[in-house]
C-alpha cells in the first residue's frame, strides 16, 4: 500500500498476526518509523509524506491497510499530533545546538539574518569572525545595483485578472519544510496583488495555476 514494499517475506499461515522488521522496513523503503503512546507513523524521508499510521492495540501496533486519507479522524488526529511533539523537539535540540561553543559558519548566518554585513556579525561570538576566502555572496552586490537591466513597463491593465505574471524559482539547494524547493508567484498587473505557492516539484506547477485559475473564477466571478 502507497508504494511500500515488503522484502523477503516468510508465511508462517498458523501464526495469528503479521510481524514485521521495523528496521529492515525502513531501509528497503527509506522511511522513518515513529512510534507514541496510541499510534505509529511511516514517514518517507525524500518528501515527508506520511506514508502509512498504525493504531496501538493489546500491546500492538497494527498498521492500517488503507490510505491515510481513508482513515478514521481520530487514528490521523493522533498521527497529527505525534508529528507535532516530534517538531517541538526538534526545535528544543536546534536551541540547545546553538548554545554551544562551535563557531558557526559565517556564510550560514550572513543568510539566515537577512544578508548582515561582517560588521554586524563580528559581534555575535558563535559565528565565525570572518569570511575572508569563503564563498561569496551572489545576492548583495545585486542588490545594490543602481539600474535595472530592463526598462520599468508604464503600462498597466485596465481591469483585475485582465493580465497576471507568473513566475518560478527554484530548486533551492535547501528545502523548505514539507521539502519545497520551488515557489509560484502571480501578480495581477492591474492590482499588483501576489500570490505565492510553494512546490515539491516543477512538475506541479500545471496543477497549481488550474486551481488558481478556478479561485479567481469562483471568488471574484472573473476569467483570466
Amino acid at each position: 500500500n502507497n508504494d511500500l514494499i515488503l522484502v523477503d517475506t516468510l508465511v508462517a499461515p498458523e501464526f495469528e498476526y503479521n510481524l514485521l522488521s521495523v528496521s529492515k522496513f525502513c531501509r528497503d523503503n527509506n522511511c522513518l518509523a515513529i512510534f507514541g503512546a496510541t499510534c505509529c507513523l511511516l514517514q518517507d524521508c525524500n518528501t515527508g509524506k506520511v506514508k502509512g499510521l498504525g493504531e496501538f492495540k493489546n500491546g500492538l501496533y497494527h498498521l492500517v491497510n488503507s490510505p491515510v486519507e481513508e482513515m478514521s479522524s481520530e487514528l490521523r488526529c493522533d498521527g497529527h499530533k505525534l508529528l507535532e511533539q516530534l517538531t517541538k523537539m526538534q526545535h528544543g535540540c536546534l536551541g540547545f545546538a546553538g548554545l554551544a561553543n562551535k563557531k558557526t559558519d559565517y556564510a550560514l548566518w550572513h543568510q539566515r539574518l537577512g544578508h548582515a554585513p561582517e560588521s554586524k556579525l563580528k559581534h555575535i561570538d558563535a559565528i565565525s569572525a570572518s569570511h575572508k576566502g569563503k564563498e561569496v555572496c551572489l545576492t548583495c552586490p545585486m542588490a545594490k545595483f543602481a539600474k535595472l537591466p530592463y526598462d520599468i513597463s508604464t503600462s498597466c491593465a485596465s481591469h483585475c485578472f485582465d493580465l497576471i505574471h507568473i513566475d518560478i524559482w527554484g530548486a533551492y539547494r535547501v528545502p523548505a519544510r514539507g521539502n519545497f524547493r520551488y515557489f509560484l508567484t502571480i501578480v495581477d498587473d492591474h492590482s499588483r496583488a501576489t500570490w505565492v505557492y510553494l512546490l515539491q516539484y516543477k512538475s506541479q506547477a500545471f496543477a497549481v495555476l488550474q486551481k488558481f485559475w478556478n479561485y479567481v473564477h469562483t471568488h471574484f466571478g472573473k476569467a483570466i
